[in-house]
């Protein structure tokens, strides 16, 4: 089953925010977040491949994430 394949856990959309955050900060616009995501999905062995539907749904639960960490970091 490919859908399994491509299957992300919580904690790995996690993780990926969080590399964003630590190469790029928690000031990114959308456009320049998903542009940094999907170039990092496509870095990543087995998610190269993902269908572009998925890799959007990826996104936009990372972007949902990112967000969480801009308003933390801008409240400090």
């Amino acid at each position: 089953n490919n859908a399994s394949l491509h299957r992300l856990t919580i904690a790995e959309i996690e993780r990926l925010v969080e590399v964003i955050v630590d190469e790029c900060g928690a000031n990114l616009e959308r456009a320049q977040f998903t542009d940094t995501a999907m170039a990092l999905l496509d870095q990543m062995p087995g998610l190269e491949t993902l269908p572009s539907r998925v890799a959007r749904q990826y996104v936009s639960a990372m972007w949902t994430r990112y967000l969480s960490v801009q308003r933390a970091t801008s409240t400090r």
